[in-house]
């Protein structure tokens, strides 16, 4: 009787554990993808100010010669 419950507990403890890993498995998982998508957005926005700088940069040569 006495090692039937402790094997009952073992697996109790097993299951939990189990659990537990899913758990944590799942939270990681969903941090990765939500990493992953802010890193896009970053390299977008970074794509689109380097843009935006070199058409400053194209505008401002310009006005340069027209006033040189």
């Amino acid at each position: 009787k006495l090692a039937i419950d402790r094997l009952n507990d073992q697996e109790n403890s097993l299951i939990i554990e189990e659990k537990r890993l899913k758990d944590s498995i799942e939270t990681l998982a969903t941090a990765h993808m939500s990493w992953r998508e802010q890193s896009k957005q970053l390299d977008t926005s970074r794509q689109e100010l380097m843009n935006e700088q070199k058409q400053l940069e194209t505008r401002f040569g310009e006005q340069r010669r027209e006033r040189g």
